[in-house]
């Protein structure tokens, strides 16, 4: 793109395009995009192929949209800086906090285009949160136990450790995790 400001057009125009197509009957096209700015490299087009973009700018555009849901469109905090005070109408930037980026060094600041007329609620992102932990990263939605995660989460205000038991298969590790990644910022050192 020309600047980061016509990504974002073109961006919002293609979900709203998505969005607004007649598909068949039970389908539905749910595209995920990521923009991201920096300095590529070009490699010169050969007999066998055309030219292609390289370098850690290009890498780092394909975490920010790999992390992203179907509808959603992420921005990375470098394309934001560039297009906060020139946003078309009808289109807003709500902060998403820092992500660690499979095969990054450092935590990114992602921002999601909340765009007029689609959804905006989406799942978490799929990636391990800023704060230092050694969660799994989840491969999947979590749905539903909010009542479950309340009181695991209460009763770990008022002990250092709770035990969950039940039989195999029942998802207790999977609900641990997800109390400990949603108390994640009662613990700012891991």
């Amino acid at each position: 793109f020309e600047n980061a400001s016509a990504a974002v057009r073109a961006a919002a125009d293609a979900q709203r395009a998505l969005g607004g197509e007649d598909w068949p009957e039970g389908a539905e096209i749910r595209a995920r995009i990521g923009l991201h700015s920096g300095q590529a490299q070009v490699e010169p087009a050969s007999e066998r192929r055309q030219p292609n973009y390289v370098g850690v700018e290009v890498h780092r555009a394909a975490r920010v949209v790999a992390a992203g849901n179907g509808g959603q469109v992420l921005v990375s905090d470098a394309t934001r800086a560039l297009v906060a005070r020139s946003l078309p109408d009808g289109i807003e930037l709500r902060d998403l906090g820092e992500h660690r980026l499979r095969g990054l060094p450092s935590a990114e600041r992602l921002w999601q285009l909340v765009i007029d007329g689609l959804p905006s609620d989406f799942p978490a992102l799929p990636t391990a949160a800023a704060t230092p932990n050694n969660l799994p990263t989840a491969r999947t939605s979590f749905l539903g136990r909010e009542r479950e995660i309340a009181e695991v989460s209460d009763l770990l205000t008022q002990a250092r450790l709770v035990t969950l038991t039940g039989p195999g298969g029942t998802g207790k590790t999977r609900l641990s995790q997800e109390v400990a990644a949603a108390g994640m910022s009662r613990y700012p050192n891991g």
